[in-house]
């Protein structure tokens, strides 16, 4: 037998002799725990309330601080219950049915008292009550449900019921959830972020709002940087502004949404806020929406404003959900990625990309014209190609690094938006053959960029005047 078959049948047996000890111990330590109880009645289960929760029509909640109705509401997945002075109220489904519970179902476990008429109700916290539930069913019956103070040792609750004079222990989780604030019951979760999304806008305010939406890939090039599966039918998320261009989908996730999964929505500041001034919601610093299959998550930044927290000083900012009143508050560095956003950290920053089997000539026109060009490419039979510079044949190979040096040109930088106007320095035609042809036209920025207009467009970014060299420096040794 190997050793290691050894050394894992000896492990097993002796977890299998610790757990069959450990199993004899408790098992004594449980039997004389039952043997200690003096009056087994002490521990009988109480059923202060105990219905179907279909059978609740409505729950008033009345406090020091509140006093306020909640109603269920069928859906598909089942009841869920809402805050009936204002339905508009987005409410988590699971606190909001925890908070209603004691309505339906409500367990003391043991009877502090079996007449209150016999003693100081104020000393268990009932004059007035903590928390008073006015339940009616749907039967025409109601109940009213009063919780007191917390129990000596602070671990359980005194609580009443109409109909019965004695005063019960109940567990504190049911009683603190019954007294939850509406606060604490607005839904304020939001959906996780993937570059699998249809649609993203990040829309700050005084800047160019960057826009993604599905649409096909340009070419197969493009398709292979999205790091998706290739198909001539697919559908990419691709930015629409600040310019129709593809995205590089694993930095999109790594400088954009990862950073994002930190981000959670803090305390509500306000339910329903008079003004969003106060908060700088009224022009929202930033816009953003995400949708997926699953759903859209909309939010609006206000101002950002410091807090001391525990001796720290911690940077914030005021959040609201575009379709809903409340106004919280959440930690500004997980959301920081999506202020001052470049889009040149996840966009495809090739300038063009087509593929040389669909191009049939590339023409640069350039203010030096000794560096004009005409660039035929000549296909001939599926892949190869005869090609020529300015009336010369030049070396397949060749040819094709020039080809490659050209299409590499990189969007190296933003600058502010102009329309071109005159002739541009360099122009660049792709003339296609089946597809129309693509023009980038270069304007000297300095002595080392030139801003680049695409088919016309406002030029809003810049590429390097080094690579646009190189470019040159390689082709027309070719003719030399």
């Amino acid at each position: 037998m190997k050793k290691k078959t050894i050394r894992i049948i000896s492990m097993t047996v002796v977890v299998a002799l610790i757990a069959a000890l450990a199993s004899v111990y408790f098992l004594r330590e449980i039997l004389r725990s039952v043997a200690e109880v003096d009056d087994p009645t002490e521990h009988v289960t109480h059923f202060l309330a105990e219905r179907d929760e279909s059978e609740v029509a409505s729950v008033r909640f009345i406090s020091q601080d509140s006093d306020f109705v909640m109603t269920p509401y069928e859906t598909p997945f089942g009841i869920l219950w809402e805050y009936a002075p204002n339905p508009d109220f987005v409410l988590s489904p699971a606190r909001a049915r925890d908070k209603v519970r004691p309505a339906w179902h409500l367990l003391a476990f043991e009877i502090a008292h079996e007449n209150a008429a016999d003693v100081n109700i104020a000393d268990f916290g009932f004059a007035p009550p903590r928390l008073v539930m006015e339940v009616s069913y749907t039967d025409g019956t109601n109940k009213t449900i009063y919780f007191g103070a917390h129990t000596a040792d602070m671990r359980n609750t005194f609580a009443r019921v109409s109909g019965s004079d004695a005063i019960y222990i109940v567990g504190n989780m049911a009683a603190q959830w019954a007294a939850a604030d509406i606060e604490a019951l607005i839904e304020r979760g939001i959906q996780p972020f993937s570059a699998d999304a249809e649609y993203i806008l990040i829309a700050q305010q005084g800047l160019p709002p960057i826009e993604m939406a599905m649409a096909a890939a340009d070419d197969a090039a493009e398709a292979l940087a999205t790091l998706m599966p290739m198909d001539p039918t697919a559908e990419f998320l691709r930015l629409v502004q600040p310019i129709d261009r593809g995205i590089d989908h694993q930095r999109l996730s790594i400088r954009v949404l990862e950073p994002l999964e930190m981000f959670r929505i803090g305390d509500v500041v306000s339910l329903t806020p008079g003004s969003l001034a106060p908060y700088g919601l009224d022009t929202p610093s930033l816009e953003f929406i995400y949708r997926d299959m699953f759903g859209e998550t909309h939010l609006l930044f206000g101002d950002r404003f410091v807090e001391d927290v525990a001796g720290t000083d911690v940077d914030f900012i005021y959040v609201k959900f575009a379709d809903r009143p409340h106004v919280f508050r959440a930690e500004f560095l997980p959301a920081s990625t999506l202020f001052n956003l470049n889009v040149f950290t996840f966009i495809n920053r090739f300038i063009a990309l087509p593929n040389i089997a669909g191009v049939s000539r590339i023409t640069v026109a350039a203010a030096d014209q000794s560096r004009n060009m005409d660039m035929v490419v000549n296909h001939v039979g599926e892949s190869a190609i005869a090609p020529t510079i300015n009336g010369h044949p030049v070396d397949e190979s060749d040819f094709r690094t020039a080809y490659r040096l050209l299409i590499g040109l990189m969007m190296e930088g933003e600058i502010e938006p102009f329309t071109p106007e005159g002739q541009p320095d360099i122009a660049i035609t792709y003339h296609r053959i089946d597809e129309p042809d693509i023009e980038l036209r270069l304007y000297a920025q300095g002595s080392h960029l030139y801003a680049v207009s695409v088919n016309g467009e406002d030029a809003w970014f810049v590429t390097h005047g080094r690579d646009v060299d190189m470019f040159f420096s390689h082709a027309l040794a070719l003719v030399e």
